[in-house]
């Protein structure tokens, strides 16, 4: 169908033979598939011991695909692995970039392994995804505020959509969402093992998969956002990826202080213990400063260290018009006039951050 939107078809015109060659041949094979059984049972029991969820995606010019598998465990028996369900979408007919369409791909895959849990209630089961783009991979796994509008909004609904999976990299031949995005003939869909089972190491432990290296993802860097290239001397490789899974400051603060209080407590370190001193105002600043400084360090690595050295920046540099400092902790503030009044510190130097940072 979509091929004769883009040939802009009408109802009454004639085919081209090769058009109509195309039909009757699909329209022949799909009577195979009345050969076609599906297993529903997926093999879950009350002795399961162990139940995971894998799931893969993959682009073509034509379509987006996502499949999922189960990865169910008994005592004493080797595991299984079977098919739950897959999902695929045309491509737009707007023509875009293979790494955007692996993206979109990937946000299918969130979207269907979230849908499975949901309704399997797998809640806690692990999830591992895999692409074959390296280039989506590393959108994925970097800050979203770094690319650009399409790349950003999609990486960030991943995030927040499927904010427990893992991602990892597959070559294209392994990938069994390569079946749905390219296409299968109903005879070869009937007797394709990769696409009913996966991987033959999908059914083993995590340590005992392969381990694929990607290729090198620097198409990536297109995508990259204005801001993000003007406010960063260097390329920031961000960890905070788990941030993006928090909906709001104080529940990153609140987790964060928390774990400071773990590792006190740890040291023995007096009034740690979260039973008997719950955690203070001056925890969650301590916490904010904290997430502040790892951010200015990893975009403002740069400018910290020229401003350290007394090295002065360009006129041109942001940083010049707001005056930028530092205070004696090293956290970099907004300089001014305003030293001399009676404000709050923070009111009047304010630290400074990125200005897409979440």
């Amino acid at each position: 169908m979509q091929d004769l939107w883009s040939l802009k078809v009408g109802w009454d015109d004639k085919l081209t033979p090769q058009m109509i060659h195309h039909w009757t041949t699909f329209r022949a094979e799909l009577s195979e598939l009345s050969s076609l059984a599906i297993p529903r049972w997926l093999h879950t029991t009350s002795d399961t011991t162990m139940t995971e969820l894998r799931g893969f995606s993959d682009a073509s010019q034509s379509a987006m695909a996502a499949v999922v598998y189960i990865k169910v465990k008994h005592p004493h028996q080797a595991a299984e692995v079977t098919l739950v369900c897959s999902k695929t979408r045309v491509a737009p007919l707007q023509r875009l970039t293979i790494p955007r369409l692996e993206l979109s791909a990937a946000l299918l895959i969130a979207k269907l392994v979230t849908r499975v849990q949901e309704v399997l209630k797998l809640s806690e089961a692990p999830v591992t995804l895999w692409t074959d783009s390296a280039v989506s991979l590393a959108w994925i796994n970097s800050d979203p505020v770094r690319w650009k509008e399409f790349v950003r909004n999609r990486v960030q609904e991943i995030h927040r959509t499927a904010p427990n999976a893992t991602w990892k990299f597959i070559p294209g031949k392994q990938n069994p969402a390569d079946c749905a995005s390219r296409g299968v003939t109903p005879p070869q869909l009937i007797t394709h093992k990769l696409w009913w089972s996966g991987p033959d190491w999908l059914s083993k432990s995590p340590r005992q998969w392969p381990s694929f290296a990607s290729t090198d993802a620097n198409a990536a860097n297109p995508e990259l956002s204005p801001s993000a290239v003007h406010t960063a001397s260097t390329t920031p490789n961000l960890p905070f990826a788990r941030l993006l899974r928090y909906s709001s400051l104080t529940k990153v603060l609140r987790s964060t202080a928390t774990v400071f209080r773990a590792v006190a407590r740890l040291r023995r370190v007096p009034d740690s213990n979260l039973r008997t001193s719950p955690l203070t105002p001056a925890d969650l600043q301590t916490a904010l400063m904290f997430w502040i400084r790892a951010f200015q360090q990893a975009y403002f690595a740069g400018e910290i260290t020229a401003i350290s050295q007394g090295k002065p920046l360009a006129k041109s540099h942001p940083f010049t018009r707001l005056t930028a400092r530092l205070d004696p902790t090293g956290l970099l503030r907004v300089g001014g006039r305003l030293q001399n009044s009676q404000l709050d510190e923070d009111a009047k130097h304010p630290p400074i951050l990125p200005r897409l940072c979440r």
